[in-house]
């Protein structure tokens, strides 16, 4: 197990941003990949570099497809068919309000 200063947090332009000791969030966030026609749905948020998935974090008594059908229809206006788990990883970033996170990340298809 790393010790919490051998975390490397990262902001949504994928820069690292040294850890200053502030309390770290649990997040679990759930993403989904938007394929139609062989072209794959992104997202832009004009304060940040680069595109994204769709997706986000996952409110307390929400199942993963609820989140991932609020997520998609809030971020593009688009319904969706959720298929299978494509992966699960663990993430750390650091939020532009200031807060450093822990998210447990899944994408489904």
């Amino acid at each position: 197990m790393k010790h919490i200063n051998q975390l490397k947090f990262v902001n949504a332009n994928l820069e690292p941003v040294p850890y200053d000791g502030s309390e770290i969030t649990w997040r679990v966030s759930a993403y989904v990949l938007i394929v139609k026609d062989g072209n794959l749905l992104l997202a832009k948020n004009r304060l940040e570099r680069f595109y994204d998935v769709l997706g986000g974090g996952v409110d307390i008594g929400e199942t993963i497809e609820d989140t991932l059908d609020r997520e998609a229809l809030e971020e593009s206006g688009v319904k969706i068919k959720i298929g299978k788990l494509l992966f699960n990883a663990m993430d750390w970033f650091y939020h532009r309000k200031g807060k450093f996170y822990q998210t447990l990340l899944r994408a489904k298809s």
